[in-house]
């Protein structure tokens, strides 16, 4: 229980909020939600997503608690990242550039968390970073490996919302430690395409052959390209080459945010490459999988950066539009409507009825 004394535990250079927030109710022998009752009173921020839902009044909140810098507690955020890869598309419930954690009460049932097991088994204090949550993160630079969005024994979604004796190094349904299981190596390529999706979050802009975007909408047109190749519309030819292991392996979420680390992994690689030399390689690829306008963009979709909606008018064939059927009644549907729209037609109904009910006709 907290008592008189207040343990100082200052965040760790690029930690995460609710990270944080974990080992300080585990410094102070108190579970994650105890903690939060403490610091803000009512209303637990452990049933939502409060590594991006936390206002900078409650940040405060936590820095005065663990006797630190505000500008610290709010460094371990995602509203920086959050503003940065959505732009003008921010405070939806799927943040563009961050991964979704699908948060029912206080379990996570989307894998929106993400880990590198040779981080967490060389921390000394072992925490989460920031850069496992977004959605073009996938892999771990210094390791060479790709990062792990649930536990090898139960496949568990990963969340810092645990029991207070239960580290961060394991599991917290079923207490498996995080660090065993498979390591996936990264091959050269998929290394390369994580290094240039950092670095164009680093200088917020993206340049390459007749692109020159900012960061936000650079990532807009990565993630319209991989919603379309992750719909059975035809598109799977776009991953051909880069990614055709993708093709026929279960199911395919075609929103960025919500897809696995593999799945994302795999097709960011082709769509980054896609983007590479622009327009050119991406139109010729379209072209030899005779794509339309429609398996690119979806007619009904919002937020198309204008480098991708220009090339795709442009160079691509228009979607073959939907014939509206005109509804024809049945014919005799057709003449008793000709027969009330008569003139007539309340005169004729009257006679009909006087026949039926046997009563002398006016």
């Amino acid at each position: 229980m907290i008592g008189g004394t207040v343990a100082r535990v200052p965040p760790l250079s690029g930690e995460l909020t609710s990270s944080w927030l974990f080992r300080l109710a585990q410094a102070h022998g108190e579970t994650p939600h105890g903690l939060a009752k403490f610091i803000w009173g009512e209303g637990s921020p452990w049933t939502r997503d409060l590594d991006r839902s936390l206002s900078n009044k409650q940040l405060d909140a936590i820095a005065r608690f663990a006797r630190t810098h505000a500008s610290r507690a709010t460094d371990t955020s995602l509203l920086a990242a959050e503003s940065q890869s959505a732009g003008d598309d921010r405070k939806r419930a799927i943040a563009p550039g961050i991964l979704a954690v699908g948060v029912h009460h206080r379990t996570r049932r989307l894998h929106g968390q993400q880990v590198c097991p040779d981080c967490l088994s060389q921390d000394k204090a072992p925490h989460l970073r920031r850069t496992w949550r977004l959605a073009f993160v996938f892999a771990c630079v210094r390791h060479d490996r790709l990062l792990r969005d649930a536990c090898s024994a139960c496949d568990s979604p990963i969340s810092a919302y645990r029991p207070s004796d239960v580290p961060l190094t394991h599991c917290g349904e079923c207490g498996t430690s995080l660090t065993r299981g498979e390591r996936v190596r990264c091959d050269p390529t998929t290394i390369s395409t994580q290094k240039q999706l950092l670095q164009a979050l680093h200088t917020n802009r993206f340049m390459s052959g007749a692109l020159n975007a900012p960061f936000a909408d650079w990532l807009a047109g990565l993630r319209v390209m991989f919603g379309a190749a992750a719909r059975d519309n035809g598109t799977p030819g776009l991953w051909q080459d880069d990614a055709a292991t993708l093709v026929g392996r279960g199911p395919q979420h075609p929103q960025l945010e919500k897809s696995r680390v593999e799945r994302r992994a795999q097709g960011l690689r082709a769509v980054v490459s896609l983007s590479t030399e622009w327009p050119n390689r991406f139109i010729l690829r379209a072209r030899q999988c005779d794509l339309t306008q429609g398996m690119v963009i979806h007619p009904r979709r919002s937020g198309v950066p204008t480098w991708l909606a220009e090339v795709v008018r442009a160079e691509l064939r228009p979607s073959r539009k939907r014939v509206k059927k005109i509804y024809k009644p049945p014919k005799q549907r057709a003449n008793k409507r000709k027969a009330l729209a008569h003139p007539d037609a309340s005169k004729r109904i009257s006679e009909r009825l006087d026949r039926v009910l046997g009563a002398r006709s006016r």
